[in-house]
């Protein structure tokens, strides 16, 4: 939650490229001492710092990745990063399953994570970014380096006709210009809940999955129908599923019920990679990162709260106290989503707030 907040707001400040290598490097340190940490409390610690790491690194790359590609490729980007966290998860079991010993287990992670380094000089920093922050130099020595590499060419000094223009008058731009102007207010509010309650079910799901994969359909759909329709119909499926499950009760087979909360987790998940995509692409490039810090901040709220509810409402008061709230709020979801936020597929980022007010994206 705290990792979220911070580095998605010094990404803004700092660079994306910066953070996320601190958070690498943050990451990796933590993950060592964890080998020899010679107390309960100083592993806690450590443990606290690889959780604030995490979303420096996860967070910050998919926004990096989609502002250094075609409008095209944002769905490569995001869907990629979400089947590769996947694939790490199933490793990530094995290694557990047949390392017994902690120490090794961490030992076997932080050895991977090593590589990471070398991405230093092979991730560039986001020429968005760079623009929107007038360090034109930078953004032509990486511009001209991948106009190489693609075989083409651009303009000499382009950046010279945007020193006039609205992309350089808007550089400094902070956590309170999240709500300053009316449309970026609405799209945060918006986003917010659905990240909220899009973490909620998630994890509380996993949880509580005996009250009753989503990533490859989601790479196929993302840009043919939209991140907007995507995740309200993600939302939408995922409440139906609920409430059916709930209606037809506890007299049905076992494997029943489990397709229909695989059905329902599915769905959830589908929507959490969407929403990634969607977000990203909703806020400028000033206050892009800061916006997605803030929005995962939301989720991570939503998974404290679900645990309550999963595993204390449940036990107490039956899974209906789980069934309605949950599903009213996938609704509600759905419905905030399909009406209030704006589709973005195949559109140009908007790089200032005044594209944003303004309309032009």
């Amino acid at each position: 939650m705290i990792g979220s907040f911070f580095c998605g707001i010094m990404s803004d400040k700092i660079g994306r490229k910066r953070v996320l290598f601190i958070a690498i490097i943050i990451q990796i340190i933590c993950g060592a001492l964890l080998i020899v940490a010679p107390t309960w409390w100083l592993f806690a610690i450590l443990k606290a710092g690889t959780g604030l790491s995490h979303p420096g690194v996860y967070a910050i790359a998919i926004v990096l990745g989609t502002e250094v590609v075609g409008a095209h490729y944002r769905r490569i980007v995001a869907v990629g990063t979400a089947t590769a966290v996947a694939i790490g998860e199933l490793i990530l079991d094995g290694m557990a399953y047949l390392i017994d010993d902690y120490r090794i287990l961490h030992a076997a992670i932080v050895g991977p994570s090593l590589i990471l380094l070398s991405y230093w000089w092979i991730v560039p920093e986001s020429t968005r970014w760079l623009v929107v922050k007038e360090r034109y130099k930078e953004a032509d020595l990486i511009l001209k380096r991948a106009a190489r590499l693609n075989g083409s060419a651009i303009p000499e000094r382009w950046w010279e006709e945007l020193v006039t223009s609205q992309v350089s008058k808007h550089t400094s731009a902070g956590l309170i210009d999240l709500f300053r102007t009316p449309e970026i207010r609405k799209r945060t509010l918006v986003c917010f809940f659905v990240w909220f309650v899009n973490a909620m079910m998630y994890y509380g799901l996993t949880m509580k999955s005996d009250i009753g994969g989503g990533c490859a359909f989601v790479f196929f759909l993302i840009d043919p129908v939209g991140r907007r329709i995507i995740v309200a119909i993600c939302f939408l499926i995922a409440g139906v599923c609920l409430l059916l499950n709930w209606l037809i009760g506890d007299n049905v087979a076992f494997y029943w019920g489990m397709l229909q909360i695989m059905i329902t987790k599915g769905a959830v998940t589908a929507s959490f990679i969407a929403v990634y995509t969607h977000t990203a692409e909703l806020f400028p490039t000033v206050i892009r990162t800061t916006a997605v810090g803030c929005c995962s901040t939301m989720s991570r709220l939503g998974a404290v709260i679900s645990s309550y509810m999963a595993l204390w409402l449940v036990d107490n008061f039956g899974k209906l106290s789980m069934v309605i709230p949950f599903s009213t709020l996938s609704f509600v979801s759905a419905i905030l989503t399909a009406v209030f936020l704006p589709e973005t597929v195949n559109k140009p980022m908007p790089e200032t707030i005044s594209d944003v007010e303004d309309k032009k994206l």
